[in-house]
């Protein structure tokens, strides 16, 4: 089983950098959004990483919570383009139109049993969030059945002969594809896609960020 060896031994050169305790840490952190917590922030921040940087996104979340939720979408575009997230223009739109979704958000995320029928909702309802960025928002909001699957796990996939080759484009047939091969994967290493997947992308960064 050359995948299971490949992919366990990422596991093992993740715990032996010492990363187990902050990815334990920030998994019980997404669990926790299921308490309390608005979820906005969160889907703007998803919103803000597609095809960019994720400290950028993150570092906007953290200090511009306010104009995320309140500032118009030239002042917003002008905050991301400082911040260094990239197609801010177009970004700052997306997230003024999701602001119509910030009070019953919740509701309807949390009315969903499965993290891939509330990934469907998304893809249909938020403009902006395609397959990978859906994934993304659940996973950060307590959903473990869904993968955030993006350049470093597709190499990774690669690596570990699980595909030979990545697809030339995400859509919806390759993605569930693509995410059933890693959530076999997952369940022999006894693990949901959101643990895996933290394994994953702090093995490629060195960072587990969220």
């Amino acid at each position: 089983m050359i995948s299971m060896d490949f992919f366990r031994q990422t596991v093992h050169e993740v715990r032996a950098a010492g990363l187990e305790p902050e990815i334990r840490r920030r998994l019980a952190e997404f669990k926790a959004f299921k308490k309390k917590g608005s979820l906005f922030p969160e889907l703007c921040y998803c919103l803000m990483t597609a095809n960019a940087r994720a400290e950028a996104a993150w570092k906007t979340q953290a200090e511009c919570g306010a104009e995320l939720r309140g500032a118009c979408a030239p002042k917003l575009a002008n905050i991301f383009l400082r911040q260094g997230v990239r197609f801010h223009n177009t970004k700052a739109k997306r997230v003024c139109e999701a602001r119509c979704l910030a009070p019953r958000l919740r509701k309807i995320i949390y009315s969903f049993k499965e993290g891939k029928r509330a990934r469907e909702w998304l893809v249909a309802n938020v403009n902006g969030l395609g397959w990978k960025e859906a994934s993304h928002f659940l996973r950060n909001v307590g959903f473990e059945d869904v993968a955030i699957i993006d350049r470093h796990v597709l190499r990774l996939m690669r690596e570990a002969k699980l595909i030979s080759k990545a697809p030339p484009t995400l859509n919806e047939k390759n993605y569930l594809a693509l995410e059933e091969i890693l959530e076999a994967e997952a369940k022999r290493l006894k693990m949901s896609l959101a643990e895996l997947d933290l394994y994953l992308w702090s093995h490629e960064t060195g960072v587990v960020l969220k």
